[in-house]
C-alpha cells in the first residue's frame, strides 16, 4: 500500500505478510481470518518505519433465502488525519444484516465501532489520546430495470475524541443520502 498526501510530511508505503484461512463452516456460513504484520516505510527524513500486528475477520451467516448477517473486524494501523500525530493504531468491528423483502426491494442495516489510539503528536502539548466512533445506518435499494438501482438511506455517527488539543473534535454527524447505480 502507498499513500501520498499533496500537504505534509506523512507519506509512506506499506508491506503485508498476512496468514489466513477461509472457511465455509455450513452451507449457510462462512468465515475468514488473516493474521499478520504491517511494515511501514515513512518517506519523511526522521520517522524512519513502524510494524504493526494485523488481524482482519469476518463471519457471513446467511439466515434464510433472503436474510443475512454480515460480522467484519480489523486491527492494525490507520491513517491519522491529524498531521500531529505520528502513529494511529485502530480497532474496527461492525455488524450488518440484508434482507430482501422482494426481488426488487432490498434493505440494509448496520452499526459499527471504531476505537483508535494516536500516538507520538509532533507539537509541544498535546498528549496522546484516544477516539471512540459509534455509526448507525439504514438504507433501502430498488431494483428499478435489470441493471439499474434506486438508493437511499440515513446514517448517524458519533465521536468520542480523549485528544486534547485545544479544539474539540467531538461530534454527532446526520447524513441522508440517495442515488441511482447502473451496471453494464
Amino acid at each position: 500500500a502507498i499513500t501520498e498526501y499533496d500537504e505534509g510530511n506523512n507519506d509512506y508505503a506499506s508491506n503485508y505478510v498476512l496468514v489466513g484461512v477461509d472457511h465455509a463452516f455450513s452451507r449457510l456460513t462462512r468465515g475468514s481470518i488473516r493474521v499478520g504484520a504491517e511494515f511501514r516505510d515513512y518517506d519523511s527524513s526522521g520517522r524512519g518505519s513502524d510494524t504493526s500486528p494485523y488481524v482482519e475477520a469476518s463471519l457471513v451467516q446467511t439466515l434464510n433465502e433472503g436474510f443475512s448477517l454480515r460480522w467484519a473486524f480489523r486491527y492494525g494501523l490507520e491513517d491519522t488525519e491529524l498531521g500531529s500525530f505520528e502513529k494511529r493504531e485502530s480497532f474496527r468491528t461492525g455488524v450488518t444484516a440484508q434482507y430482501e423483502f422482494d426481488p426488487r426491494l432490498t434493505g440494509t442495516a448496520g452499526i459499527t465501532y471504531v476505537h483508535s489510539e494516536l500516538e507520538d503528536s509532533s507539537f509541544a502539548g498535546i498528549d496522546d489520546g484516544d477516539e471512540d466512533f459509534f455509526g448507525i445506518n439504514l438504507g433501502l435499494s430498488y431494483l428499478l430495470y435489470s441493471n439499474v438501482r434506486v438508493e437511499g438511506g440515513y446514517s448517524f455517527g458519533t465521536l468520542d475524541s480523549g485528544i486534547d488539543s485545544g479544539i474539540s473534535r467531538d461530534f454527532d454527524r446526520h447524513r441522508v443520502w440517495a442515488g441511482v447505480t447502473a451496471s453494464f
